[in-house]
């Protein structure tokens, strides 16, 4: 889903001074989105927060595209936008492009702390008691003092540090992308995507970090076939944790001991009464709201079965007694409870009008009456020719009496569809209060008795108690978060703003400024070593021609050598050092740029052991050979990380380098080529002048899958030597299904040659890289 419903769950209050915080997603544990934060129309523009690209979701969505009369749309959405919480005069966010976690001064946007992850930040912190709590998709939980960004504790979800590329960026097998939720004291969290590869659910001490309970085997409680991919905003009850699941339904668990509860299957054509399912959920009346497509479905918290109600719209939010829809033509007000019993009687009428609506199609009068034109037919021949008239007359006659009873009854159940369909109609008005024609729908939240409505472009807010426009503003992007406390409105959008406005009549607050600096154009020194990291670049991009893929850089340094490749290509780069003050050093640098993050990321690791993917570079070079002559690492370790089918390992000096580091460059790449073994496997090895050249060869005893049963046999079978049991994955993402052939429709398998997958669109053909 690209939409994401939210439900309020506290009464109106009137436009006091009243002001409180937002510490977590959509303010609370239940989800509901509702604050008692009054906000006084109209709002100043005060600050605002641009990153140096758009967040990029972890999971591709439909865009757009239609089945059966349906527009689909993305239901993983969790990280479309950097999401906040407010505490006091302070905005916390994590980026889902950099890996920070951002605390800044609400009143002015400037940076109180910044603090690094591993891996992208998709879900808002949670900020309890002075402490700030986040996952990220580097695998570990956080705990961090929100004062000063100082680490508490982290603990690592998964067995052990293992990384694969997940939409292009290096991620832990087990990411965590539940966020953190706090309560009495508990801190819980869940890390995993695959079933098969196990999920786990954690309840550590809030305050240590230690483990209270840890539920690892929730899909092999049923072999294996449990669907639950822990992804999105847990939501919580005194007794019930709820876990959403991907774009399944949420699941339920004791929050005592971690034992899995229930999990939700309704029919879509059946009691969902339509699609569900999805990562947002949220919490009241007893009921777990589960967001569809184009509906939100209410689900009893306990046994998790339908019946309370079956909200139209694309977003929803309640407050007391009121609710708030919106569809993308408009937003509608309603009496909740009278328009939740309104969709029970129409649900009902629903199911009767289908089975009758079909009944119909099947009706014996349409028989009678084909049988009854033909007689017709041949009565006006008969005519025509003079012969058989009183034969055929006869015939229509009979055929009419027998039609006759059958018309009438299908006329009547057909007047009955008509009474069931205005009956529809007016159960869809029950308990309408009012409705304001806008096409905003991307996100609605509630502060005091105004109500806030983020769309493509624009954010609006509304009387809730008349519906009256009060205030609009422009945004660039589509605004899908919204966060009210302390007399603030945030707004987060799609491009990777984050704008903060204020009442325009509060006082000593700053004027408008901009939060984020211009990008350095050239983040490092002109030095005596900048001619040599130039000609390194221009060397390895020239010789190999390899401006596209994974790039692997063995001892970062600085970050020089990473910087000046990726400036000069589209390859997305990762490099690794053992030293943690170099790490910091180049991350801070390549800040100053457009590139950290998407482009370029730096980690600090024990280089005897590199947790990448196996097979995932396209390119492997070395930053410390150029400054040392050393290169870094274990030969046989590094090995595994270079792509076959045309992966090359790059490694040497420039010209323009001091003899003493070439010539020891010369026999310290030849030793570290030699140690990798992948001439053993046909891998060519070249030197020239100062670089020597590996190029891995194909993967020994893999064979292809050329034809959609294997081969121009259809044996459904190939030569393959390598795959066995005890198989993991090796990276995940696009072209993701707005680019394939949706399911229902019958597509086919991808196709395997020569380290190539070839995969069917709608109206293409595409070829992916069978290795990253």
């Amino acid at each position: 889903m690209k939409r994401i419903f939210l439900l309020l769950t506290a009464a109106f209050t009137l436009a006091v001074n009243v002001r409180a915080d937002w510490p977590t997603y959509l303010h609370d544990m239940s989800r509901v989105g509702h604050t008692d934060e009054s906000l006084k129309a109209p709002l100043t523009l005060r600050w605002m927060y641009e990153s140096a690209s758009a967040p990029q979701l972890a999971w591709a969505g439909e865009d757009g595209k239609k089945f059966e009369n349906l527009v689909l749309k993305n239901r993983v959405t969790f990280d479309d936008v950097f999401h906040v919480a407010m505490v006091g005069d302070r905005v916390y966010f994590g980026s889902s492009v950099d890996g920070r976690v951002f605390c800044k001064n609400l009143l002015t946007g400037s940076d109180d702390w910044t603090f690094f992850t591993n891996g992208p930040v998709r879900l808002a912190p949670m900020i309890v008691e002075g402490r700030l709590y986040i996952g990220s998709d580097d695998g570990y939980a956080y705990c961090l003092d929100a004062a000063s960004g100082k680490l508490i504790w982290k603990l690592r979800a998964g067995p052990h540090d293992e990384r694969i590329l997940a939409r292009g960026r290096m991620t832990a097998r087990w990411p965590v992308r539940t966020g953190v939720l706090v309560d009495g004291g508990v801190a819980y969290f869940g890390a995993g995507v695959f079933p098969h590869e196990t999920v786990y659910l954690y309840a550590v001490d809030a305050l240590t970090g230690k483990v209270i309970w840890m539920n690892d085997s929730i899909s092999q409680m049923d072999a294996g076939r449990n669907d639950l991919s822990p992804q999105g905003y847990m939501l919580a009850t005194k007794d019930t944790l709820f876990v959403p699941s991907g774009r399944s339904l949420a699941a339920s668990f004791s929050r005592a001991t971690g034992e899995y509860l229930a999990k939700p299957e309704p029919g879509w054509r059946g009691d969902a009464g339509g699609q569900i399912g999805g990562t947002q959920a949220f919490l009241a009346d007893d009921q777990i709201y589960a967001v569809g497509e184009h509906q939100v479905l209410a689900l009893d918290q306990d046994k998790q079965k339908v019946g309370f109600g079956w909200f139209a719209g694309s977003q929803m939010t309640i407050s007391g007694d009121m609710g708030f829809m919106a569809d993308g033509g408009a937003i509608t007000a309603i009496d909740r409870i009278q328009h939740a019993e309104g969709t029970r009687q129409r649900h009902k009428l629903e199911a009767s009008y289908a089975k009758a609506s079909a009944d119909l199609k099947k009706h014996p009068a349409l028989a009678e009456v084909k049988l009854l034109q033909k007689a017709e037919s041949e009565l006006r021949a008969a005519v025509k020719s003079q012969q058989g008239v009183a034969e055929k007359q006869a015939a229509v006659d009979a055929a009419a009496k027998r039609y006759e009873p059958k018309r009438a009854d299908y006329q009547a159940k057909k007047d009955e569809l008509a009474k069931m369909k205005d009956a529809m109609s007016k159960y869809e008005a029950a308990g309408v209060k009012w409705r304001f024609e806008t096409s905003a729908e991307s996100s609605l939240i509630v502060a005091g008795n105004t109500l806030i409505a983020g769309g493509k472009g624009e954010v609006i807010a509304l009387d809730a108690e008349s519906g009256k426009q009060v205030w609009q503003t422009k945004v660039d992007g589509e605004a899908r978060g919204l966060a009210a406390a302390n007399g603030h409105l945030v707004v987060s959008t799609s491009t990777g703003k984050i704008y903060t406005f204020a009442d325009a009549a509060r006082s000593g607050l700053p004027q408008v400024i901009a939060a984020t600096a211009v990008p350095d154009s050239d983040p490092f020194p002109h030095d005596e070593l900048s001619e040599r990291y130039a000609a390194a670049a221009e060397s390895i991009l020239k010789d190999t021609g390899i401006k596209k893929g994974f790039c692997l850089v063995l001892g970062n340094e600085q970050g020089r050598l990473a910087y000046e490749l990726a400036k000069r290509s589209e390859l997305v780069v990762f490099g690794v050092d053992s030293d943690e003050k170099k790490v910091a050093t180049a991350r801070e640098a390549l800040l100053k740029t457009k590139l950290y993050g998407p482009r370029v990321t730096f980690d600090q690791l024990d280089l005897s052991t590199i947790p990448y993917a196996s097979y995932f570079a396209n390119l492997i070079v070395s930053d410390s050979v150029l400054l040392t002559g050393e290169v870094p690492g274990l030969p046989t370790d590094v090995a595994r990380r270079l792509k076959p089918v045309g992966g090359v390992m790059f490694l040497g000096v420039p010209d323009n380098a001091p003899d003493e580091i070439r010539a020891k460059a010369k026999q310290s790449v030849a030793a570290f080529l030699a140690e990798t073994k992948l001439a053993d496997e046909k891998a060519a090895i070249e030197t020239s002048g100062n670089w020597t050249r590996l190029t891995r060869a194909t993967l020994p005893g893999a064979s292809a899958w050329s034809h959609q049963y294997g081969n121009a046999g259809n044996t459904s079978s190939n030569d393959d030597q390598r795959i066995k049991g005890g198989l993991s994955v090796l990276w995940y993402g696009d072209p993701g299904p707005g680019k394939m052939v949706n399911r229902h429709n019958g597509a086919v398998g991808p196709l395997s040659v020569n380290g190539r997958l070839f995969m069917q669109g709608d109206e293409t053909i595409m070829a992916y890289d069978s290795y990253n």
